[in-house]
C-alpha cells in the first residue's frame, strides 16, 4: 500500500488544531486517507490523555500516543500506559523555589491522569478553561507523590524573564523548556517527545520506517530534527524552521498536515518515476 513504509507524528496544538481548537476538515480527509493506503499515524503532544482524547477520538490513530511531551506512551485502544517516567523528588523543591522567586506565574502539577493547581494565575485560568478538563487543587501540604511534569504558566513577558533566570540556575535531574510562549515545563531529564517516539517505535519493532514528524515549537524541535522528515508549520519560530526539512506553506488553521501528506504522497510518486 502506499504509505505501508511510513509513520506520520503530529503535534496537536498549532500543527493539527487550529487556533480555536478544530481540526479542519481539509486535514481530517488526508488523515484518514494515509491510514487508509496503509500508513501509521499518531500524535505527540505536551496535553495529557483526557486533555488530548476530545481531537485524537476523532482521528485515525493506529499507534500509541506520545504524551506529556514525552513522559508517558499510551496505548488508547488498550487503555494503558506502555511506559512512562516520573520527575524526580527533588522537583517539588525546585518548584517551590521557583514559586517563591516568580510570585506573578501559575503553576498546575502534572500526574498520570490527574492536574493539580499549586497556585492560580489568569494565563492557567485561561489554559484550564479551554481544555475543559476536571482538575483539583493542592498547597504545601498535600503535594502529590507521583509526578510527571510540573507546569508553570504566565504571560509571555513573565515565562522569558523565568526562563532567562532559570538558565543561570542549577537543577539535578530535571530539565526545561517551552512548549509554547507561555508555557515552560519542568520534566524529567531526557524527556522530550522524540524520546518517547524513539521508544514507541522501539517498543512496536517499527523503527525501520520512514518516520515523518510535524511541530511548532521548541518542544517539538527534538522530534523535527532527528525524524526522517521533520516538518514545521510557517508560523513556527525561526528557530524551530532551522531543524526542518520541509518548511509548510499553510498553517493549522489551512491543511498544513494535509499539506504535509501531499508532499509524502509526491515523495512516493518520484520514487516510482525514478
Amino acid at each position: 500500500m502506499k504509505f505501508s513504509d511510513y509513520i506520520l507524528v503530529t503535534d496537536l496544538d498549532d500543527t493539527l488544531l487550529t487556533r480555536d481548537k478544530r481540526i479542519t476538515d481539509e486535514d481530517l480527509k488526508a488523515i484518514n486517507y494515509f491510514v487508509s493506503e496503509g500508513g501509521s499515524f499518531t500524535v505527540a503532544t505536551g496535553r495529557v490523555y483526557t486533555s488530548a482524547k476530545p481531537y485524537t477520538s476523532l482521528l485515525p490513530i493506529n499507534l500509541p500516543m506520545v504524551l506529556y511531551n514525552g513522559a508517558v506512551i499510551f496505548d488508547e485502544p488498550a487503555g494503558k500506559t506502555l511506559w512512562k517516567e516520573l520527575i524526580c523528588k527533588e522537583a517539588v523543591g525546585y518548584m517551590n523555589t521557583l514559586l517563591d522567586k516568580f510570585p506573578h506565574l501559575g503553576c498546575e502539577i502534572v500526574c498520570e491522569n490527574e492536574i493539580f493547581i499549586r497556585r492560580d494565575s489568569p494565563t492557567l485560568d485561561e489554559k484550564i478553561r479551554l481544555e475543559n478538563i476536571p482538575f483539583g487543587y493542592c498547597d504545601e501540604t498535600n503535594i502529590p507523590e507521583e509526578i510527571i511534569k510540573i507546569l508553570l504558566v504566565g504571560n509571555t513577558d513573565e515565562i522569558a524573564v523565568a526562563l532567562e533566570e532559570i538558565r543561570k540556575m542549577t537543577f539535578p535531574g530535571v530539565e526545561f523548556l517551552l512548549s509554547a510562549p507561555y508555557y515552560l515545563e519542568m520534566l524529567p531529564t531526557g524527556a522530550s517527545k522524540w524520546v518517547g517516539i524513539k521508544n514507541m517505535t522501539d517498543l512496536l519493532g517499527i523503527s525501520n520506517k520512514t518516520l515523518v514528524c510535524a511541530g511548532d515549537f521548541d518542544n517539538d524541535i527534538e522530534m523535527i530534527k532527528n525524524a526522517d522528515i521533520g516538518a514545521s508549520v510557517p508560523n513556527a519560530p525561526d528557530r524551530v524552521k532551522a531543524y526542518a526539512d520541509v518548511v509548510l506553506s499553510k498553517t493549522s488553521n489551512e491543511g498544513a498536515i494535509a499539506e504535509l501528506i501531499e508532499y509524502i504522497s509526491k515523495q512516493q510518486e518520484d520514487k516510482a518515476n525514478g
